[in-house]
């Protein structure tokens, strides 16, 4: 594989969320990491089913640092 990333998805993250996707992308081949909660998952799921929003736009979103909430979906899929 090119490109190996990895998506840890919760309900909940506690503490700093640099030191866990620093640590992953240090310590293993995987080049990215994204902090999912299980509510910005729902939002996904939502955005897809209700306008077909492109699932490569769904990846990239994916692509952002920190830890993704259902609000960051909104903002970023709203005008779809």
């Amino acid at each position: 594989y090119k490109k190996l990333g990895f998506l840890i998805v919760s309900s909940k993250f506690n503490g700093n969320p640099d030191e866990i996707i620093n640590e992953l992308t240090l310590e293993t081949p995987l080049k990215r990491v994204a902090l999912v909660t299980s509510e910005a998952l729902l939002h996904l799921l939502a955005y897809k089913l209700s306008t077909g929003v492109n699932t490569s736009d769904i990846a990239q979103f994916l692509l952002q640092n920190g830890i993704l909430i259902g609000d960051d979906v909104d903002e970023n899929f709203a005008d779809v």
